[in-house]
């Protein structure tokens, strides 16, 4: 196909010139070539490539349709002189050394694949366009920065209390469970929540009867990219796994829903839940709880702090400081200045965030 239309394009520039070349000498003698040679250089360049190539550019699939059934005909017609004049040329390239081989098409890079979105999506599908960007982006996270860490883990210690068991069952927030002894280095299992509140219902239903309704631990290692993982979720029919390092130790915990808030946002974060991590105040600052993570800080407040490096806002600070500050500690980052309100335990708690 792109040999008829090269084919097509060289005759009809060719012919137009020897025409109008003809016809010039024929009135204005020697002086028509050199005007016919600058008219017409105008004319085929808005009229046989500027203005058709932009038309065709802003309304591809029209222009496409509208063109087929000539070129096709066209094709047919001249397949003997497309066919000559293409071993022709391939003979010519390899006088040089150059061989000619029919290759597949090569798939796109994801950076392609984003300048795609980017050029292909008008505004008033600016949503979709976001949503393709964050599936990309699915290739640049990792599980460790998506999961839920260690020390936020809900579980169920199974050294409690029947009665304290139960209680944290019927308040979870969760749909699953982990079970441990002690603590979550010691995992025995996953639970799912329905199926573990039905049996409640039963009078004899035991602390034995819960560690047997436990499923099987799906481990997740850390480094994983979270396109990957949702990949393996799918295949191992698993929706929720605990993310372990390099040496087995427990990191934290992953579910089928983070990977998908990565890709959607929080599903349901309500006025309350949001300010328990951010309290705008009258001056523009804001009160953020240190222990929030840095990716899930800059998407509810819309801000741009570097994510790249720790994981949480706590951590982020640290670093900079290179030590663990006392309460007044100011520093800027990103071009955000922050002061530290509450340290306690080596820990950062609070910190005050003054937006760029």
């Amino acid at each position: 196909m792109l040999s008829i239309i090269l084919f097509g394009n060289t005759v009809t520039n060719v012919a137009a010139s020897a025409v109008a070349t003809f016809l010039a000498v024929q009135y204005y003698g020697d002086l028509g070539v050199a005007l016919v040679t600058i008219a017409l250089t105008f004319v085929l360049l808005i009229l046989a490539e500027t203005a058709p190539k932009t038309y065709a550019a802003l309304y591809p699939q029209r222009v496409a349709f509208l063109a087929a059934s000539p070129l096709l005909i066209l094709l047919k017609i001249l397949n003997p002189i497309v066919w000559a004049i293409n071993n022709i040329a391939n003979g010519l390239l390899l006088i040089f050394g150059v061989r000619v081989k029919r290759k597949m098409p090569e798939p796109l890079s994801i950076e392609e694949l984003r300048s795609v979105v980017h050029e292909s999506i008008d505004h008033s599908t600016l949503s979709y366009q976001h949503l393709l960007l964050r599936v990309l982006d699915l290739q640049k996270v990792t599980v460790a920065e998506a999961m839920i860490p260690k020390n936020e883990i809900y579980g169920i210690d199974l050294e409690l209390e029947w009665s304290i068991i139960v209680e944290r069952l019927v308040n979870s927030p969760h749909d699953y469970l982990p079970v441990y002894r002690d603590n979550i280095d010691h995992a025995k299992g996953i639970l799912m929540l329905r199926r573990v509140l039905a049996q409640l219902r039963n009078p004899q239903f035991t602390k034995i009867d819960l560690i047997r309704e436990a499923s099987e631990i799906y481990y997740i290692p850390e480094s994983a990219l979270l396109h990957q993982q949702l990949l393996n979720f799918q295949r191992e029919q698993k929706t929720i796994g605990l993310v372990v390092n390099e040496y087995g130790d427990i990191q934290g915990i992953l579910t089928l829903q983070d990977v998908l808030e990565e890709i959607v946002g929080e599903f349901a974060m309500s006025a309350t839940e949001i300010a328990k991590w951010i309290s705008p105040q009258k001056d523009g600052s804001a009160l953020v709880n240190a222990s929030i993570t840095v990716r899930d800080l800059n998407r509810l407040a819309h801000w741009h702090l570097p994510d790249d490096g720790p994981r949480t806002l706590s951590g982020l600070i640290v670093e900079h400081l290179e030590m663990i500050p006392k309460v007044g500690v100011s520093i800027n980052i990103g071009g955000y200045a922050i002061d530290v309100l509450s340290v306690s335990h080596n820990k950062i708690f609070q910190v005050r965030v003054f937006p760029a």
